[in-house]
């Protein structure tokens, strides 16, 4: 008995996964236990968001590390 990791990160994927997906191309800050990442949510997939950070780079971020979601204005 027990909760399999695997499955937990996939449900928490999948939620956070629709959180986004009707903020695309807004601010979002999205954090991880390495790191956080700040700028316009550009595009979601079912594993990854991609963010375009203000200096023009693009950072993806797997959605199964995501720790906490933050829309600014929302």
């Amino acid at each position: 008995m027990g909760i399999e990791i695997n499955n937990l990160a996939a449900q928490s994927g999948t939620a956070i996964y629709k959180l986004l997906l009707g903020h695309i191309g807004e601010t979002v800050i999205l954090s991880t236990a390495a790191v956080v990442v700040t700028g316009v949510l550009e595009a979601i997939q079912q594993s990854y968001a991609t963010i375009r950070k203000s200096d023009g780079d693009a950072e993806y971020v797997v959605l199964g590390f995501v720790e906490s979601v933050i829309i600014p204005g929302a």
